[in-house]
């Protein structure tokens, strides 16, 4: 179903550190985040996408963010979103899809070695979060020559 009138932001820093990814399994997790962001929001909601160099306990990665102000999640709900064939929040929205889709994204995060999380507030809207790791020059491949990346067609 397409959602209208959705306003959407993206914020980046004009620098931000290299990555070290597999490109193809990170822009999944991120279309998974976006497109649940979409189905939760109604009409004339936002969504925003922020990227971030981590600070604190997230220093060495970069943090990427998915907010958006749709129903939001229950919090007896919040520990079960990343389980295996749950679907959480109104009934409407169960259907449109199998319950993969947050427990794919959240394992395809933590096989590079990043960390997913969300935080979330019934009736103001949901964000979800993960880190990927900063490239770090000699101890990581650059980016581009990650061995992982997809394959071209010969």
């Amino acid at each position: 179903m397409l959602r209208a009138n959705l306003t959407i932001k993206v914020t980046a820093p004009d620098t931000c550190p290299s990555v070290f990814v597999d490109q193809r399994r990170t822009a999944q997790s991120l279309i998974n985040l976006i497109s649940n962001a979409i189905k939760f929001t109604p009409a004339g909601g936002s969504l925003e996408v922020s990227v971030e160099p981590g600070v604190k306990e997230h220093e060495g990665f970069v943090l990427i963010s998915v907010k958006d102000t749709g129903c939001g999640i229950a919090p007896a709900d919040i520990g079960k979103v990343f389980g295996y064939f749950v679907q959480v929040g109104p009934a409407d929205k169960q259907a449109e899809g199998t319950g993969l889709g947050l427990s794919l994204a959240r394992s395809m995060v933590e096989i590079q070695g990043g960390t997913m999380w969300v935080t979330s507030k019934v009736g103001e809207g949901s964000k979800f979060s993960f880190t990927v790791p900063v490239h770090v020059p000699g101890q990581t491949p650059a980016p581009g020559k990650d061995a992982a990346k997809p394959r071209r067609p010969a």
